[in-house]
């Protein structure tokens, strides 16, 4: 009994999948996500307890972020564009959160980052002391390759009950998501 107690606690506090909403029809055959991460990339990670720093891997969310990367990519593809195919190198959104973890120092993120394999082009996205969800995408659309990174603040509602079902939270992460899908456009098609 002693155990249930923390562990609940650890799942409310963290909150366990994340449900970003639904996901918008499709056109498989107007845009398509190739998904070509390293398995490490596609898993949970968090440096240690004490950390501000979660990378979130597939496993934190219900629906595949790739499925949310693919309808933003479609949602900034130009009329005129023809059919756009992204191959997807390097995708993950982060959740730093100095605010919600007084004792970690900003520094933490930009160290995991750069140990984790990401360039250093992507330590700008870093957030100034704001709880905030980071999202770094790499690939290639239509062959032509882009590099985009994206910070979203949020702040918790008081209401809260676990920090990934939070109105905010989410909004940021779908924010982060779909910043960079445009950025990835706006550098790949002409």
């Amino acid at each position: 009994m002693k155990l249930i107690i923390p562990v609940v606690l650890a799942a409310l506090l963290l909150g366990c999948t994340a449900s970003l909403g639904p996901v918008a029809k499709i056109d498989d055959k107007d845009v398509s996500v190739r998904d070509q991460r390293q398995d490490a990339e596609k898993k949970s990670f968090r440096p240690g307890m004490t950390s501000p720093v979660i990378l979130l891997g597939d496993e934190n969310f219900d629906v595949s972020p790739m499925l949310y990367l693919q309808e933003a990519l479609q949602r900034h593809k130009p009329p005129a564009a023809g059919s756009l195919e992204m191959v997807v190198k390097k995708f993950r959104l982060i959740d730093y959160f100095p605010k919600r973890q007084t004792s970690a120092q900003q520094a933490a993120l930009a160290g995991v980052m750069t140990s984790m394999g990401y360039s250093g082009s992507y330590v700008s996205a870093v957030p100034r002391g704001e709880d905030s969800i980071v999202c770094i995408l790499e690939g290639s659309v239509n062959g032509r390759t882009f590099q985009a990174s994206v910070s979203t603040p949020y702040k918790l509602s008081s209401a809260a009950a676990a920090v990934r079902s939070d109105a905010n939270w989410i909004a940021a992460a779908r924010k982060s998501i779909d910043q960079c899908a445009g950025s990835a456009v706006s550098q790949t098609v002409q």
